[in-house]
């Protein structure tokens, strides 16, 4: 019915002189029409817009549709494009007053789109945020790359690809009213501080007059369901205040959502931490935040988010490509959000992150080129940067510029941060120039000096073992360098960032990234504190560990790794590393302790499994002499009490490890120390016959001398309950009194021989231990391994059973020698008759390999099979089982 090439009411929105419509970009020769001809999405018609160079639009007229001013609205459309490598396609919203003039700030847009020849939907919402609006203004584009990007955004002197066919096809372009839809915690940035559950507020208000039902779930970060309840069961309008049930403090997400006649009309997401109050004056020693001030909405929230990071310092960005001169007002959110974490009395450093195009575009440089201009002369940053420094440069010495990793040679970056500093020196006193580093660039000594700072920023792919490497290779270069009282030593910085984009994921995934950063920073932090710098020449900062929601109602929410962050910070901030044990293979354990002067019955041990696994080992030793408390990464505690296990009552604490971190709190640090220090050396038992010369460890950390006495019960059968006694092992003496000065190392020689049928492996190794210290303790029991073999030859057995019935046992022997060895190899079968073979002149580093073959063995049979070095007392026993 329509007799125009266009739909009824629009317009070909090109650069028309003749209008007069100006608009570069949109050349006059793209029309947009109505196509009758290519197949729609439904119906017979499309609105189609080609392209035959430049981008093309078709706009309704003003005044078209009206809209409620503080009602939502959705946009939604399907959007097909073909013949386009470059262009894509969109739907823009534009909101409009009473007098049809635009509200600029409320422009909206769909996803750009390049289809490829599919017909997708696309869709965005028009939040009733604005009491002015009175029309909608709908347009639909296709853009060349040119016109893609936003002017904020705009780059000089680019050069764009366009295409010059190809085009965009639009269908079913609806407007819908939605139900009004709020979810909130309250809190700013999301983070609640408390010690009871948390309260989230809710409204859905409808206009439509439908009946609505609204439902709100809470899913933990496992993206387990936690809780859940129907808010409203046909009304068309709720505010409620709902509790939902959490089972401890950390990170959830909670989602609402809306129908009505069994169709989804609305849902809203929040992300939110719950979090155990703060304790008074917190030392968070390296621990800080990075935070982008540029965002207006993240500037409102900043000082909660430092806060609820449980942390007192940060780096804060306020230079963005965005940024304009009105945004560095003291009045702009920014500015006053930087004032307010001033107040808080925490150490800042200022990032300068990017050139804001304005003054990119002044001095004709790329908007990453900060350290560049910042070398140059005063004058071309003193108008943008002059007063920012004059006002703030009393307070924050640290200043980062740029955003990512110097690519400048070594010389030349000397000479450019030495020229950095001069600049700054007017406005800074004792200024430190922070400068981005990469983690694929060995550090270079000559850039490593007084006042200066690298950060390392690109360290998504790290892990615990590249946090080690990376203090490593700092601190022999930082350790010769000197510095003065105007000077401040040279340090280094580590910034992590959440592995995955804070608002897309759920689930395991979620759980496990949380879990490698918490090991990431551990090690860090751990490496660093044992190094002979000390905490205050290292920094270890989380950058921008939460998300904003789409929409003009946009919530700061959290990410979980902020929780995690919260926690190490309050746990290891203001400790002392002191040892690293090794009680279980493959299991991480830290002992950390207050300061010097501090209790050191209130010290932590930091523990997790080093390698992935499924099932999670249990830790079962004394840590005090009372409860400890055990706290998971989102500081959800659990008390642990002291038990007396086994016929003699010994006091152990049962530790469940896994490989997220778990920090465990209220250890006495001397006490592990000095139980988990008794050890044997050599740690590794010889295959031969003879009495073998060892000696017991011991080791005193207090700071007065200590005395008792050390039963070596295992091996030896001596912890058995049935009380059958292995008579086979000779251990003299098996009791070992001590008394040690302060902090002095013994060792006390022990002889052990034992049977030379003995079977090679790993054996217990248990002390049970008698101890006068700071108190008299009550017997403990201390259960390690040791190993049974030899360090110059190795051998593996196979075994296979064959059609036939007849096991192949397969003996595999390297000479670990650098000199020729003979040896005799025995299989002996559980039935029947034993098998010898010889191997003769294997060379050193050689593998030679024999086969025995039994036919009388059963399927789980044991086979002992026995290499002796020839003309020597060794003999190694291995056992193989039948499959």
């Amino acid at each position: 019915y329509n007799p125009l090439p266009v739909p009824l009411g629009w317009i070909r929105a090109q650069e028309d002189p003749a209008v007069p419509r100006l608009r570069p970009g949109f050349p006059i020769w793209n029309g947009g029409v109505l196509d009758y001809k290519t197949p729609a999405f439904s119906g017979i018609g499309t609105a189609k817009l080609p392209t035959a160079g430049g981008s093309a639009s078709l706009m309704l007229r003003k005044g078209e549709i009206i809209i409620f001013p503080n009602a939502d609205y959705i946009v939604s459309a399907r959007v097909r494009t073909k013949d386009l490598k470059y262009a894509k396609a969109r739907v823009v919203a534009h909101l409009l007053d009473r007098q049809g003039n635009e509200i600029f700030e409320a422009q909206a847009s769909t996803p750009l789109v390049n289809t490829q020849g599919e017909w997708v939907q696309v869709s965005v919402e028009l939040e009733g945020v604005y009491p002015q609006v009175a029309f909608v203004q709908l347009e639909l584009q296709l853009l060349q790359p040119e016109q893609q990007q936003d002017l904020q955004d705009e780059i000089a002197f680019e050069v764009w690809d366009q295409d010059f066919e190809g085009a965009a096809w639009f269908d079913n372009l609806i407007i819908a009213q939605l139900p009004r839809l709020d979810l909130s915690s309250g809190e700013p940035g999301n983070i609640i501080k408390s010690a009871s559950q948390p309260e989230l507020k809710v409204l859905v208000r409808d206009l439509t007059g439908d009946a609505i039902i609204a439902s709100a779930h809470i899913y933990d970060v496992h993206g387990v369901l936690i809780d859940q309840e129907v808010l409203a069961d046909g009304d068309r309008r709720v505010r409620a205040n709902w509790t939902p049930q959490l089972p401890g403090f950390g990170w959830y997400r909670a989602i609402l959502e809306v129908s009505t006649n069994n169709q989804l009309v609305g849902r809203r997401v929040l992300d939110f931490i719950w979090a155990s109050p703060n304790e008074d004056h917190i030392d968070s020693g390296m621990f800080g935040i990075y935070t982008n001030l540029t965002d207006h909405r993240i500037a409102k929230s900043a000082s909660a988010l430092v806060d609820g990071a449980g942390v007192n310092r940060a780096s804060v960005e306020l230079w963005a490509r965005v940024s304009s001169k009105e945004s560095l007002q003291p009045e702009q959110a920014q500015m006053q959000a930087l004032d307010e974490l001033i107040d808080l009395d925490i150490a800042l450093s200022a990032v300068l992150s990017q050139l804001p195009q304005e003054l990119a575009t002044e001095l004709a440089k790329d908007p990453k080129e900060v350290m560049s201009v910042f070398a140059g002369p005063v004058k071309l940053w003193k108008g943008w940067a002059g007063t920012m420094l004059d006002k703030y440069g009393q307070v924050i010495s640290n200043w980062r510029l740029g955003d990512l990793a110097t690519q400048e040679d070594a010389v030349a970056l000397d000479e450019q941060l030495d020229q950095i500093t001069t600049g700054l020196a007017g406005y800074v006193p004792g200024p430190v120039v922070v400068t981005p580093w990469s983690l694929d660039r060995p550090l270079e000594q000559s850039v490593v000096g007084p006042s200066r700072k690298l950060v390392y920023v690109n360290t998504q792919q790290s892990s615990a073992q590249t946090m080690e490497l990376i203090v490593n290779s700092w601190v022999p270069m930082a350790d010769v360098i000197p510095h003065s009282a105007n000077t401040q030593p040279a340090t280094l910085g580590i910034i992590l960032k959440p592995a995955h984009q804070p608002g897309t994921i759920s689930g395991v995934e979620v759980w496990t990234s949380v879990g490698a950063l918490a090991r990431k920073a551990i090690s860090f932090w751990w490496h660093a504190n044992k190094s002979n710098l000390g905490n205050d020449r290292f920094d270890l900062e989380l950058a921008n560990a939460w998300w904003v929601s789409p929409g003009k109602r946009g919530q700061v929410m959290p990410a979980p790794e902020l929780v995690v962050w919260r926690t190490l910070a309050t746990h290891l901030g203001a400790r002392d590393a002191i040892n690293e044990l090794d009680l279980i293979p493959g299991v991480k354990m830290l002992v950390a302790g207050p300061k010097p002067e501090g209790d050191q019955t209130k010290g932590v041990m930091i523990l997790w499994l080093d390698k992935p696994s499924i099932e999670p080992v249990t830790l079962t030793f004394p840590l005090s002499t009372g409860d400890v408390i055990v706290h998971d990464v989102f500081n959800n505690q659990t008390r642990t009490p002291l038990e007396a296990v086994g016929t003699l009552g010994l006091p152990v604490h049962q530790v469940e490890i896994g490989r997220s971190p778990i920090i465990i709190t209220g250890v006495n640090t001397q006490l592990v120390e000095f139980l988990s220090n008794i050890k044997l050396d050599p740690d590794k038992l010889q295959a031969k016959s003879g009495v073998h010369k060892h000696e017991i460890m011991l080791d005193n950390p207090w700071p007065f001398t200590i005395r008792g006495r050390v039963f070596i019960v295992e091996p030896g059968g001596y912890t058995n309950e049935d009380g059958q006694i292995n008579r086979s092992w000779e251990i003299s003496p098996r009791v070992i009194p001590f008394s040690l000065s302060p902090n002095e190392q013994r060792a006390i020689p022990v002889n052990i021989a034992f049977s030379l049928g003995e079977i090679a492996g790993m054996k217990k190794l248990t002390f049970d231990v008698e101890l006068q210290a700071d108190r008299d303790y009550p017997l403990m029991r201390v259960e390690k391994t040791i190993e049974l073999g030899l360090d110059y030859v190795e051998m593996q057995l196979t075994a296979r059973r064959e059609n036939d019935g007849i096991t192949i046992v397969g003996v595999h022997v390297t000479n670990k020698l650098d000199t020729d060895q003979d040896f005799e190899v025995i299989a002996v079968p559980p039935v029947g008759k034993r098998l010898r073979r010889s191997i003769n002149a294997i060379k050193p580093g050689e593998k030679i390999t024999r086969e025995f073959a039994f036919d009388s063995t059963q399927s789980g049979d044991e086979i002992v099979v026995a290499l002796m070095l020839n003309e020597s007392s060794v003999r190694l026993n291995l056992t193989v089982t039948v499959p």
